[in-house]
């Protein structure tokens, strides 16, 4: 079997991580896998397993020269105009060279919209959902656009999404999470959940932090004004808690705004933001957390399944697709995504209760034992069997 795993472009994100580790698990299996980036150029973003996973590039000058191609449309930074151009140039190349496969793997809407202009004959093509269109423009964008806006691009999205989904001989989503939203436009059969993995050097074992954690790109959607409030409402009962925030922000002026939030609600000596941090950086803050908070439901969660791995109990919303591998009370809490007081209350318990902290820690870890990318490969190989 001979499979290409392709993704639009590699940003300081999880799918550098996903990218080399099932291209490398695929490769441990016995399976031909190659790994393929539309925009970028070699080097400028490396994966994981970089030493033996070999990525290939096309559009390496449009991106890196500013091209009109590559130029992100406003707001939606996940758009571009070469998704909606027909294949010409590099893209006949790339069209050529997945000839050749038998299965793509294309992750995110905007890869598999891409894809959709190259109308490949030979392979199969497998859709890994993370987000629907419907719900990125729905949801992120939330404190960007009216309520009208919003109205009619989730519905613009949700038609797009129904034709990836018809275009895709199986669409893969990495939990439930979006599971009635696709059987909505598509048969079961066509649909296969297959749970993202956690490296296994990343797993130590627990210990107690000093300090809340919030991990992941900083934007209206990700709800860290919440994070605020929360933070207000902790230190009533634990004036001591402090909450670092590490990921890089949408925009200057939110990172500004958010500040000046903090200032107004006597907050300032309790937030600490630290930026993006990647490799032995980000590890060493995970592993000196007490927790890690996370205010919106999403289709998964790696920050969760990272920060479970480093011992780190968690507080996420019930609804978010990671909770449906961990147990309320074991491994963390899962408040409802706007219960504030909830949030609130599981933090100040984890910050007061030291032991019931550090065995949720060790649970996490024991639970993430069994989460690992082989197991994660091994789904996907089963996946492309049942439509070969």
């Amino acid at each position: 079997m001979k499979v290409a795993i392709l993704v639009d472009e590699l940003p300081v994100s999880s799918m550098r991580v996903v990218l080399g580790e099932e291209s490398h698990h695929l490769r441990e299996l016995g399976i031909s896998c190659d790994p393929y980036v539309i925009m970028g150029k070699s080097g400028e973003s490396p994966i994981a397993h970089e030493d033996s996973v070999r990525v290939r590039y096309f559009y390496q000058n449009c991106q890196s020269g500013g091209g009109f191609l590559a130029h992100r449309l406003p707001t939606f930074s996940f758009l571009a105009p070469y998704y909606f151009l027909p294949p010409t140039g590099p893209a006949r190349k790339l069209a050529k060279a997945l000839e050749d496969y038998d299965v793509v793997l294309a992750h995110l809407a905007s890869t598999a919209l891409f894809l959709s202009w190259l109308k490949l004959r030979r392979p199969r093509l497998v859709y890994y959902c993370w987000d629907p269109l419907e719900y990125i423009l729905d949801g992120p964008h939330v404190g960007e656009w009216s309520r009208l806006r919003r109205f009619a691009l989730s519905g613009l999205g949700k038609a797009v999404d129904r034709f990836l989904y018809k275009s895709s001989d199986l669409v893969v989503l990495p939990s439930k999470f979006h599971l009635p939203r696709v059987a909505s436009a598509l048969p079961t059969s066509k649909i296969r959940v297959v749970y993202p993995g956690v490296h296994r050097e990343k797993i130590t074992q627990s210990s107690i932090g000093t300090y809340g954690l919030v991990v992941g790109r900083m934007e209206p959607g990700k709800k860290p004004f919440q994070a605020l409030e929360v933070l207000r409402r902790a230190s009533m009962k634990a004036p001591d808690i402090r909450v670092v925030f590490v990921g890089p922000w949408q925009t200057e002026q939110l990172k500004s705004a958010f500040l000046t939030a903090a200032s107004a609600a006597g907050l300032s000596q309790l937030v600490v933001l630290k930026g993006a941090l990647l490799g032995n950086e980000l590890a060493q803050v995970y592993a000196g957390a007490r927790c890690l908070l996370h205010f919106r439901s999403e289709s998964f969660g790696f920050t969760a399944l990272e920060a479970a791995a480093h011992g780190v109990p968690m507080i996420v919303p019930k609804e978010s697709g990671v909770s449906e591998l961990f147990s309320p009370g074991v491994h963390g809490y899962f408040p409802p995504e706007d219960d504030i007081e909830g949030f609130a209350t599981a933090l100040v318990t984890l910050w007061r209760q030291t032991e019931a902290s550090h065995s949720m820690g060790a649970a996490c870890v024991a639970r993430a034992e069994s989460m690992e990318w082989s197991r994660h490969a091994a789904d996907l190989a089963n996946c492309f069997e049942t439509i070969l």
